[in-house]
């Protein structure tokens, strides 16, 4: 079933053939350009087998998969539609004979790796020297997504200093635990397409057809991966837009779309400008505020909805008063019938969020808070996970050191020096070592037996694998063994906390059924999958009011948007001006800054707020804000501005000083000091 198409989106979807570069404006329907895309090439022969999509995350893949399904029926399904990491997963698991870690390879996510990386700071004797791991790991990936080998790594801080250090240790580390992380599941598979011709002869049969969603936000490593899948036919077919290139802090490369034609010879280009999300209004200010930007794709949004409020800018007196304005407007909009999930509050950084959180749980408002902790890298979530993936992984260091003594089992810090001295002395893993315990110098009775019995738990849950025993009832026996739900409900702090907590453990459970995991060989598979959802939320948003980075919107669209801290120091970020040491130098751009600007006024469909405050609270004192430097590109003429000055939404020790003051008073007037 097709949808109509206007001129440009026609262009694209009916390309001869031969590298193509979609240069789609922010809601120009790309998704659909793509789906009917795919269509064509199904009703042109091409057998759906040979038709790769891949996108960012699973949200993005699991549409796409939907809409294509809409219009072409259950071919779809042998469409290959994946995330780039879900398919660099699936290559390596296809080719496994020619990767070190074999089938035995385990994906590690972003804690995992940090947990790598805070082990060799602590072998380094580097532990106590308050460094930033996070900062350390951003170093690394940053080098590996560019391809940037270890002595060609540039040192400007002390960080960079550490980082060229640590660099070789985590590649070490991370081969002998068999492991992969993220940025591995692109390298890998890239080199195996450079470096063995059966795999790229293979692949290249495979993969006929190649179409890429959102290639503003690859990386080196991951354009190169592209190129060496699409091999000499070169049918790549890429949407993006340099417009909306915001990912530059974790390796992604605008330069990419603006070089298309040097990876791609011969390539063709298709500009989407027709926007079906905002109101005119709304595409002009943004329009205007991105203008300044040195573009490749020079374009012009515009819409066929020409009416609409214009843009309101409100400059408030005090960030209190800026909750206050998005409170007061935000209720009259749900009073109006506007529902909450069409209501978003846009922020650059994640600090400006805590007072709107305070005002809406004081309201009861349900809220959303998008880039909060993933289900998957919930602790208990995680801990049951770790067993897992232990059991079906012996070698997996990491997960050992997570669980050996949790639930406490009386094995502290102590005497697990005293394995892994033991371990590393003898070039084992943690958990061969921990087989034969008498073995190990000063491990006293009490943790040996305890040793021991882990042991055997997890021997008892990799055989209960082996044998082809469903994944939940093998994660629902571990947790039984190890008392999860008593020691949950005991950890607190509150008794809805810790429900909260097993419910979790409850909706895991659910994943675990879903797994089609008989035997270790799939066991391994579908652990490894479960990692690649990591940094994707799965709860629905369900009637909730968002609350949203500008980097965690990309791709949302709301009726109504409040995009808070419109001032400089804010957006653009002050550490474009002054960056601190843990940053990456280059990283942090002001074109960049502009872009993820346009990001947030483009989110908005029919209304739209610029807020932003003369004073905010800095310190225990008040500092003074100028105006974003970006909103000086914006005519006046193109939004209304407005003053606001007003109380302060009451904090919950204002509320609880103003209840004791009224329970006072009634106490009063009960003890007959009320006036007749």
């Amino acid at each position: 079933m097709a949808f109509p198409l206007n001129p440009a989106q026609k262009a694209a979807v009916e390309h001869p053939g031969g590298p193509l570069l979609i240069i789609a404006g922010a809601g120009s329907g790309k998704t659909r350009v793509i789906t009917q895309r795919i269509t064509r090439l199904i009703e042109h022969g091409n057998p759906a087998n040979t038709i790769f999509a891949v996108t960012f995350t699973n949200k993005a893949a699991a549409e796409m998969a939907e809409r294509l399904e809409h219009q072409v029926g259950k071919i779809a399904h042998e469409v290959w539609i994946s995330t780039f990491h879900a398919l660099g997963a699936e290559i390596v698991r296809r080719e496994a004979k020619h990767v070190a870690a074999g089938e035995k390879f385990i994906v590690y996510d972003a804690a995992d790796t940090l947990g790598v990386v805070k082990e060799i700071l602590r072998d380094l004797k580097l532990a106590n020297k308050s460094l930033d791991a996070g900062a350390i790991l951003a170093r690394i990936s940053h080098a590996k997504n560019a391809l940037i080998d270890v002595e060609k790594m540039p040192v400007t801080s002390d960080y960079d200093e550490v980082a060229v250090r640590a660099y070789p240790k985590y590649i070490q580390t991370m081969k002998r635990l068999n492991a992969l992380d993220f940025d591995d599941l692109i390298l890998v598979p890239l080199r195996l397409l450079r470096e063995v011709k059966e795999i790229r002869e293979r692949w290249h049969q495979q993969a006929r057809h190649l179409l890429v969603d959102e290639f503003q936000d690859t990386s080196i490593a991951q354009l190169l991966f592209v190129q060496s899948l699409a091999g000499p036919r070169k049918e790549v077919f890429c949407v993006g837009d340099d417009d909306q290139s915001i990912y530059g802090w974790r390796g992604a490369e605008v330069k990419n779309v603006i070089e298309f034609a040097k990876y791609f010879p011969g390539a063709r280009t298709v500009a989407l400008e027709q926007n079906y999300r905002s109101r005119q209004p709304i595409l002009d200010v943004a329009n205007a505020a991105i203008a300044p930007s040195e573009r490749a794709y020079p374009k012009k949004l515009f819409s066929d909805k020409k009416q609409g409020d214009k843009p309101v800018l409100v400059e408030c007196d005090t960030h209190e008063s800026e909750v206050r304005f998005v409170m007061d407007t935000m209720n009259q909009a749900m009073r109006d019938g506007l529902k909450r999930s069409d209501i978003a509050v846009l922020y650059r950084s994640n600090g400006l969020a805590k007072p709107f959180e305070e005002a809406l749980r004081l309201a009861n408002i349900p809220y959303k808070l998008i880039g909060g902790t993933s289900f998957y890298e919930r602790r208990e979530v995680k801990d049951l996970t770790a067993y897992l993936r232990l059991a079906v992984h012996l070698q997996d260091d990491l997960a050992f050191r997570r669980v050996v003594n949790y639930p406490t089992r009386g094995i502290g810090d102590t005497s697990f020096e005293r394995i892994e001295r033991h371990s590393r002395a003898r070039g084992l893993h943690l958990f061969e070592a921990s087989r034969n315990w008498h073995a190990i110098k000063d491990l006293d009775d009490r943790a040996g037996r305890s040793l021991e019995n882990f042991v055997k738990l997890i021997e008892a849950a990799r055989a209960r694998i082996e044998g082809g025993e469903p994944m939940l009832d093998v994660g629902k026996s571990i947790a039984t063994e190890i008392g999860l739900y008593a020691d949950i409900m005991a950890a607190g702090p509150t008794e809805a906390t810790a429900t909260k907590r097993w419910g979790n453990i409850e909706d895991f459970y659910k994943t675990l059924e879903k797994m089609p995991a008989k035997g270790l060989k799939e066991a391994r598979s579908a652990l490894a999958k479960l990692s690649l959802r990591f940094s994707e939320e799965e709860e629905e948003e369900g009637q909730k009011v968002i609350l949203s980075s500008l980097h965690g919107s990309k791709g949302l669209e709301f009726s109504l948007v409040f995009l808070i801290g419109c001032d400089d120091g804010i957006i653009p970020h002050s550490r474009v001006d002054n960056p601190k040491a843990t940053d990456i130098q280059g990283t942090l751009d002001p074109a960049e800054e502009r872009r993820l600007f346009y990001v947030g006024l483009t989110r908005a469909k029919d209304k739209l707020y610029m807020m932003r405050a003369k004073t905010r609270a800095y310190r225990g004192g008040a500092k003074p804000m100028m105006a974003s430097r970006f909103l000086r590109d914006i005519p006046p003429d193109m939004y209304e501005r407005r003053s606001y000055s007003g109380p302060p939404i009451m904090g919950t020790t204002d509320m609880a000083a103003k209840a004791k003051a009224a329970r006072e008073m009634l106490a009063k007037l009960k003890g007959g000091g009320a006036a007749p």
